[in-house]
């Protein structure tokens, strides 16, 4: 593995040689694939706000997959010991599925240890007291939350031109008129689309289900 340290705060990207995301999420680096496979994809939808964060290090599993050297593949589980953020998300709307605790937990891998912060490539940050949209899958063998593709599975809402609109917090992406995600600097500004115009096709999203 490679890492990379750089000033003046300690930050440590991991850069993996292993693709350690599970198989089930690579979905979402299929060009075709939409708004509406990220609402299928996932089994709970949310606004909330965030109110407490924790960092801390514990042992998840992983699907791996490597090379063989011989032009295939070779699928594993692993156990790693990761650095961890818990993000406690006090829930004001539910879009899709049932929750009854005021509050959930959203975990997600990277954090800050000390005086050093522990990225990958499919880490995100979110600011304290802050709503976000959180399109969220639950991981049955770790007993966790998580984000349905990472950092395209959580949104703030955004204003231009008198238009409010969803930016993942990727900063990059938003969805169109059309359910597609975009480019956020090359999609018009009328044509990004808010939780107003995004909530049927959720609804609809239910009925699938």
């Amino acid at each position: 593995m490679k890492w990379f340290s750089i000033s003046p705060l300690s930050i440590w990207v991991l850069v993996p040689l292993l693709l350690f995301i599970p198989a089930k999420d690579g979905l979402a680096k299929k060009s075709n694939l939409g708004f509406d496979d990220l609402v299928d994809f996932s089994d709970l939808v949310i606004r909330g706000k965030v109110v407490n964060k924790v960092f801390y290090k514990d042992d998840i599993l992983m699907d791996t997959v490597s090379r063989d050297g011989k032009g295939g593949k070779i699928h594993r589980t692993e156990t790693w010991n990761e650095t961890l953020t818990d993000y406690e998300i006090e829930i004001s709307d539910i879009y899709k599925g049932e929750y009854k605790k005021p509050t959930i937990l959203l975990t997600v891998v990277g954090g800050v240890i000390g005086d050093v912060r522990l990225s990958t490539n499919n880490s995100f940050y979110l600011t304290m007291d802050e709503h976000y949209y959180f399109f969220l899958l639950y991981d049955k063998r770790n007993h966790k939350w998580k984000a349905s593709w990472h950092r395209q599975g959580v949104y703030e809402e955004m204003e231009a031109d008198g238009n409010k609109y969803i930016l993942s917090v990727d900063g990059f992406t938003v969805i169109d008129s059309k359910g597609n995600f975009s480019s956020n600097k090359k999609t018009a500004n009328a044509q990004k689309s808010g939780i107003a115009e995004l909530e049927p096709r959720i609804k609809e999203g239910n009925r699938r289900d």
